[in-house]
C-alpha cells in the first residue's frame, strides 16, 4: 500500500465485495451437473417412451406364423400331432368352412388378430357352434363331432 498506487476498497477485480469464488465456482459446478442431469433423465424418458410405443398392447403376440399358421389364419393339424408343427388345413376367411373326414384329437390355432374369433361347430355351415376360440389360442379338440369352422369378425 506504500507503492502509491491506488487501492479499490471492493477487492482484488473479479471479486464482488462479500462473495467469495470458491462458492460461486462450486455453485455453477453444481448448476453443471444437476443441468447434466436433466438432459439425462429427459433422454433416458425418450427412449423408454419409444421402446413403449413400438412395442404394442401388453401380451400381444408378433405378426408372424406360428406353428406353420400364417399370420391372420385359423388352422387345424393332423390327427395326433402334437405339438402342431405343420397345419393340414388353413383357412383365411370370415365365415363358415365344412370338414370332413377328420376325426380323433386335432390342434385348432386361432392365429387371427384384431380381436377374431373362431368355433368349432358340430353342424356343416356354421350350425351349432361351441365356445368361442380367442385369437392367439388354440384347442387340441376331438374333431370326430366337429362339421365345420368358423372364422368369426370382432
Amino acid at each position: 500500500m506504500g507503492d502509491g498506487k491506488p487501492v479499490d476498497p471492493r477487492g482484488p477485480p473479479g471479486k464482488a465485495e462479500g462473495v467469495d469464488t470458491d462458492v460461486n465456482t462450486e455453485a455453477t459446478q453444481q448448476g453443471d451437473m444437476m443441468r447434466k442431469m436433466i438432459r439425462g433423465a429427459a433422454a433416458l424418458a425418450t427412449a423408454a417412451a419409444a421402446v413403449v410405443a413400438l412395442s404394442g398392447p401388453a401380451g400381444a403376440r408378433p405378426a408372424d406364423d406360428w406353428a406353420g399358421c400364417p399370420y391372420g389364419s385359423v388352422c387345424v393339424y393332423p390327427q395326433d400331432q402334437n405339438p402342431a408343427v405343420k397345419p393340414s388345413h388353413i383357412f383365411t376367411s370370415y365365415g363358415a368352412h365344412n370338414l370332413s373326414n377328420q376325426y380323433g384329437r386335432h390342434w385348432v390355432l386361432n392365429n387371427q388378430y384384431g380381436g377374431a374369433t373362431a368355433s368349432l361347430c358340430t353342424g356343416y355351415d356354421g350350425k351349432g357352434c361351441g365356445s368361442p376360440i380367442a385369437q392367439g389360442t388354440g384347442v387340441y379338440a376331438d374333431l370326430g363331432p366337429i362339421n365345420s369352422i368358423t372364422l368369426n369378425r370382432p
